[in-house]
């Protein structure tokens, strides 16, 4: 979704997580709805919404609103998929039936990625391996290395896709940080991380 976010929104969230950061190893980068009022606007617009209710139901639910900050040489350690730690993907959460697959018929959750600095191929934006979220295995696929994609795009837009496709940030092969908030969304009936 392109130009959600004005200039000015953007440098508003930039100054905010800048303010969060220090805090990040006591959750000040967690849960971000309640700490400015900027992040209030994240979850009020109709554009995503719609997008985020044609996938998963008119009752799906926020999973939280996370700061993210790439710093220069930072990015670039891997792949995942999420779902590792609450979700489908996390080992003792298959039943014997699953057979150690993953769900892959429909959408379990979202992400949505708001870039708050512009996504370039050298900044440390996100990649996905395009079809992977159609693998069942919980394993990396094996050519999800060769071939992932940099997903760039202009700042104030907002990333959406489904949240079993390998996925990860890139290097930042810059000298400015790249900035962004994540905001998960899933199934009204899923566990919440922080519950």
């Amino acid at each position: 979704l392109p130009n959600v976010l004005t200039p000015e929104e953007c440098d508003t969230v930039q100054r905010e997580l800048d303010r969060l950061y220090k805090d990040r190893d006591r959750g000040g980068f967690e849960c971000l709805f309640n700490k400015a009022h900027i992040f209030e606007r994240f979850y009020m617009v109709p554009d995503l919404l719609r997008v985020v209710r044609h996938f998963l139901g008119h009752d799906a639910i926020m999973m939280g609103e996370h700061g993210s900050i790439i710093e220069q040489g930072d990015g670039g350690n891997g792949l995942h998929a999420d779902g590792a730690i609450t979700g489908q993907l996390r080992e003792r959460s298959q039943a014997p039936v699953d057979e150690g697959k993953r769900i892959t018929s429909h959408a379990m959750g979202l992400n949505t990625i708001w870039c708050i600095s512009e996504f370039t191929n050298k900044n440390g934006a996100t990649c996905v391996t395009p079809g992977s979220h159609k693998v069942e295995s919980l394993d990396v696929p094996k050519d999800a290395h060769e071939t992932a994609r940099i997903i760039e795009v202009p700042r104030g837009s907002v990333i959406v896709f489904i949240t079993t496709i390998w996925h990860g940030a890139s290097k930042n092969q810059t000298d400015d940080n790249r900035y962004a908030v994540l905001m998960p969304w899933r199934r009204n009936w899923e566990k919440g991380l922080y519950e």
